[in-house]
Parts: C-alpha cells; sequence; structure tokens
C-alpha cells in the first residue's frame, strides 16, 4: 500500500481528520429534536434552584397529598408527580403544539422520573 493510499485509508475511517464531520442521513430533520433535548440537557445540569429534584419532588408530592386528602385511595409519590407534570405540559401542547418551552420540559420531567422512579 503506498502512502498516499494510507492517508486515504485513514481519512474515510476517520472523518475528523479531514476536517469534516461524518454525514449521518436524515441527521438535519432531527435537528429540532436534537435541539430540544440539548436544552433539556442544560437546565438540568443547572438545576439546583430547588434543592434536590428527590427532595423537591418528594415535597411537591406532599404537599399534593395535602390537598388532596380526602380524594386519593394512594399517596402520590415523587415519580407520581413528574407524570403529572408531564400530563400537564402534554395538555398544554394539545392548544399550542410548536410551543418550545413545553417541549424542553415534558423531555427534563420525563429525564427526572428516571432519576426518583
Amino acid at each position: 500500500m503506498q502512502t498516499n493510499d494510507l492517508s486515504k485509508l485513514k481519512s474515510t475511517a476517520n472523518p475528523a481528520a479531514t476536517g469534516h464531520a461524518p454525514t449521518v442521513p436524515g441527521r438535519d430533520k432531527l435537528a429540532p429534536c436534537l435541539s430540544i433535548l440539548d436544552e433539556a440537557k442544560r437546565t438540568i445540569q443547572t438545576r439546583g434552584s430547588y434543592g434536590s429534584p428527590q427532595e423537591n419532588l418528594d415535597r411537591t408530592a406532599g404537599l399534593i397529598n395535602a390537598v388532596l386528602v380526602d380524594k386519593l385511595a394512594h399517596p402520590i409519590s415523587a415519580a407520581d408527580v413528574t407524570l403529572i407534570m408531564t400530563a400537564v405540559k402534554m395538555a398544554r401542547l394539545i392548544e399550542t403544539p410548536d410551543h418550545r418551552d413545553s417541549q424542553v420540559d415534558i423531555a427534563g420531567w420525563i429525564s427526572l422520573l428516571g432519576e426518583v422512579a
């Protein structure tokens, strides 16, 4: 194999070697989705204003349980709060499906479900 052939092989195996990002079919179509997830990720990484997610969601669950004490068969959990908040955001999206804040919030609430469930 000649040197020129070797450099072609390296650039094919490693698109970064040419300075070009790999082409992924449909990547442009994914851009809005990835943007929403990136924004949700940044929000999650900078959280802390309300304490830990577990503490805050437990606190919220306690308040919901106090308000609905005579109506609930079982207490609301922190995981339930994330699902309730996701439902609130979904209800808003039914009215305005392009409302980015609700789209980002849903991604965030669902990620918190994975943390507190």
